[in-house]
């Protein structure tokens, strides 16, 4: 009986997945393990039974021909995701994640990396000997290392993932492998929750550390406060960037949340990238605000104002795939 199963199997490999080839492949083995077992009955071996009932059974082209069902291309075929596959896909999505998380990470801070070099040359600990143009640029040296390494962080990034391709023309899941991802994701369920509340209450809080300071007039710690404000707000986006990925790898193999829908490689890569320039552009308003206006106490509103537009963004995209 297994021999004919996984004949019917190879015979439906380059039919398209439907609700009405899946209905004519149970019927077929239906019909097939039914006339197996009269030749079983009449006393034939099973090799024989086996050999007559694919030999009756083994051509349907005019069955799908009547049907008007008509085999997959090569490039129409969907993958199968078998359990090595499956964990290949969560180790790199992960990893990717981790690259991305730490790259928005290190682009928030290359901001609290001026404005901490730049108050530390002020009050005279660095650059003493050095002409006051040079103590201007030395706060541009670790910006720009934060921001280079960034940039390649994101590079390597989009390079792990890209060999999935594949996930988004669509695939199976081979049997076992939607049990272990439903697994995976109910375990990590409740980490997810514990670190958006740690994120969130970061972003709540954060901005005490430059409202405390313009409330009791310490220019000093004012500027500071505004390190430890992108600081905070920095590992919270790392931690919403990161876990996000570690649920979204087990989501986009069970097919749930955002990924009930067949999803746009390009739509996809269009949300990734204006994720990944989103916490950065706020960073240079905020800075923008801080050293040409001098409005540290009120500039961090556009942190908050980014944590809306970024869910309007994702809204968007999320009613986009729906439709």
């Amino acid at each position: 009986m297994e021999t004919i199963k996984n004949y019917l199997e190879n015979l439906f490999s380059t039919l398209p997945k439907n609700s009405e080839t899946k209905k004519l492949k149970a019927q077929l083995l239906d019909s097939m393990t039914e006339k197996y077992q009269d030749y079983k009955n009449e006393g034939l071996s099973e090799n024989e039974a086996i050999g007559r009932v694919i030999s009756e059974f083994g051509n349907i082209d005019e069955l799908l021909e009547e049907l008007d069902i008509m085999p997959m291309t090569h490039d129409e075929r969907l993958r199968v995701v078998d359990i090595d596959m499956a964990y290949e896909w969560v180790e790199s999505k992960q990893q990717s994640g981790l690259m991305t998380a730490i790259g928005v990470f290190l682009c928030i801070m290359a901001g609290g990396a001026l404005i901490f070099v730049n108050n530390l040359v002020g009050i005279g600990i660095l650059g003493r000997a050095l002409s006051s143009q040079v103590r201007g640029a030395i706060g541009l040296i670790p910006m720009f290392m934060f921001l280079a390494t960034a940039v390649g962080l994101f590079i390597i990034a989009d390079f792990r993932t890209k060999k999935f391709k594949y996930l988004d023309r669509g695939f199976y899941l081979a049997p076992g492998v939607e049990e272990w991802a439903n697994q995976r994701l109910d375990n990590f369920g409740m980490t997810h929750t514990l670190a958006i509340i740690i994120g969130v209450a970061l972003c709540i809080t954060a901005p005490l550390a430059v409202i405390l300071p313009a409330v009791f007039s310490m220019r000093f710690f004012g500027d500071m406060g505004a390190v430890i404000l992108l600081s905070m707000i920095a590992f919270a986006v790392f931690i919403f960037i990161y876990f996000g990925s570690v649920k979204a790898s087990y989501e986009k193999l069970l097919k749930v949340g955002d990924y009930k829908q067949p999803v746009d490689p390009d739509s996809e890569r269009l949300e990734d990238i204006l994720d990944s320039i989103m916490w950065p552009m706020a960073v240079i308003i905020f800075l923008l605000a801080g050293f040409i206006g001098g409005l540290w106490h009120i500039a961090w509103i556009v942190f908050p104002i980014t944590a809306l537009l970024q869910e309007v963004i994702e809204g968007v995209f999320k009613a986009a795939r729906k439709k």
